[in-house]
C-alpha cells in the first residue's frame, strides 16, 4: 500500500484516498490499544485508520455490515494545560461506529470521535455511499453478462 503524508507530515494515509479527515481514537477502538490523534481514510475499496505508528486497521468496503452516528458521552481524555495533564471530557462528544465483518461468524466494531455531530454525519454518509457501490459493483460479477 503506498502512503502519503497528511496532517503536516504526522501521518501517512492510503495515496488513493476519495475522503480523509482526522479522527480521535479512544480506549477500546484499536485492536492495539492506540489513543489519540488519526486520520480516517476513505479509498474505493477500503476504510483505513492510520496513526503515528502506521495503519492500524483496514476495513475492506464490502465487509461493512452497518455505519451509524454514535454520541460517546462519558469519555474522558487527557489534555495538556499551563499546570500540567487534566483530564476532561470531550467538548463535543460525537463519533461514528462502523460494524464490519471479515467472516461470518465473528463481527468487529470499529468506533472514533469526529468531534462535531454533523461531521459524523457526513463520514457516514461518504462511507454508507461507498459501501453500496463497492457491494454492488461484488454483486454485478455474479450475473450473466448480455451480449
Amino acid at each position: 500500500m503506498n502512503l502519503v503524508p497528511y496532517s503536516e507530515g504526522r501521518l501517512l494515509v492510503p495515496h488513493d484516498w476519495q475522503r480523509v479527515g482526522r479522527v480521535f481514537c479512544i480506549a477500546g477502538s484499536v485492536g492495539s490499544g492506540y489513543t489519540g490523534w488519526a486520520a480516517l481514510a476513505l479509498t474505493p475499496d477500503a476504510l483505513a485508520l492510520c496513526t503515528p505508528n502506521g495503519v492500524e486497521e483496514i476495513v475492506p468496503l464490502w465487509g461493512i455490515e452497518d455505519v451509524s452516528v454514535v454520541k460517546m458521552d462519558g469519555v474522558l481524555i487527557e489534555r495538556e494545560t499551563s499546570v500540567g495533564t487534566m483530564l476532561s471530557p470531550l467538548p463535543y462528544p460525537h463519533g461514528i461506529e462502523i460494524i464490519y465483518s471479515l467472516e461470518t461468524r465473528l463481527r468487529n466494531r470499529l468506533r472514533v470521535v469526529t468531534l462535531f455531530a454533523n461531521v459524523a454525519q457526513e463520514w457516514v454518509m461518504e462511507i454508507r455511499r461507498h459501501t453500496r457501490n463497492a457491494q454492488l459493483g461484488d454483486l454485478a460479477s455474479f450475473f450473466p453478462q448480455r451480449r
